[in-house]
């Protein structure tokens, strides 16, 4: 094969890998990546380790194979974690040289069998390993369907399921007036809600907050005390609910 045609065609790779390392990038200012679990596969006499990451130690997206030992990283992980000395290469002791797969390697991967990624969010298909980004293009499942309602963030529906438990920006309206608030700010709210209700001092009655000072002074809040006191004398002597009152 020419020098021009081989430069052609690892261009062409490059080309095709930074396309697969945008497609299953989770946010597009971290390198926060989807990845594929090893036990999505369903064929099992394909060997694990001719499909596993040593890096991310999932089935490898995009794969390269070191020259040297033969052991498998994504592109993307090459990217980031390639460079780092506890992942050297066994027989060299030194950084990995990746190249592209041969054709018998490169059948490994085409021909293995997997459950979609997003499994955990219904999507059922099993399905080739070469035709995955072609399914996932179309899953209603996977990233790119579910947002959330606070911060706008996508991804699939198992991930966002779990993110809105926790994301500060999902608005809450305030069980006790009703408001809408954002949950960073909602418990902050509370501490000062005027229609949360609040025991009265004297009383004992619940009472919201913003007519608190006027119950205060009115009827019903004497009226309580007075039945209080009367369920009090039943039984006990005027002078141990006095002492008792004090």
């Amino acid at each position: 094969m020419s020098s021009v045609n081989q430069s052609v065609i690892l261009e062409e790779f490059v080309q095709n890998a930074n396309n697969d390392e945008m497609f299953y990038k989770k946010n597009d200012n971290l390198e926060e990546f989807y990845v594929i679990p090893i036990s999505l596969a369903k064929t099992p006499e394909i060997s694990i380790k001719e499909l596993t990451c040593i890096f991310c130690k999932n089935i490898s997206t995009c794969p390269l194979k070191c020259k040297d030992c033969g052991l498998i990283g994504c592109f993307s992980c090459i990217k980031n974690f390639g460079k780092k000395t506890e992942f050297n290469c066994l027989k060299t002791n030194t950084f990995h040289i990746f190249n592209q797969l041969q054709e018998e390697s490169q059948k490994y991967f085409d021909n293995l069998l997997i459950s979609c990624p997003s499994r955990e969010s219904n999507c059922k298909e099993t399905l080739l390993y070469k035709n995955l980004k072609v399914h996932l293009d179309k899953c209603k499942f996977w990233k790119g369907t579910y947002s959330c309602l606070g911060c706008g963030k996508f991804d699939i529906l198992s991930e966002i399921e779990c993110h809105v438990l926790v994301c500060d920006q999902i608005t809450w309206n305030c069980n006790y007036c009703n408001m809408p608030f954002k949950r960073m700010e909602l418990g902050m709210h509370l501490e000062i809600c005027d229609s949360k209700p609040s025991q009265c001092i004297k009383c004992n009655l619940m009472i919201q907050n913003n007519i608190m000072d006027k119950h205060i002074t009115k009827d019903e809040c004497l009226y309580q005390i007075m039945m209080d006191m009367k369920n009090s004398f039943n039984g006990k002597s005027y002078s141990s609910y006095f002492i008792k009152f004090k």
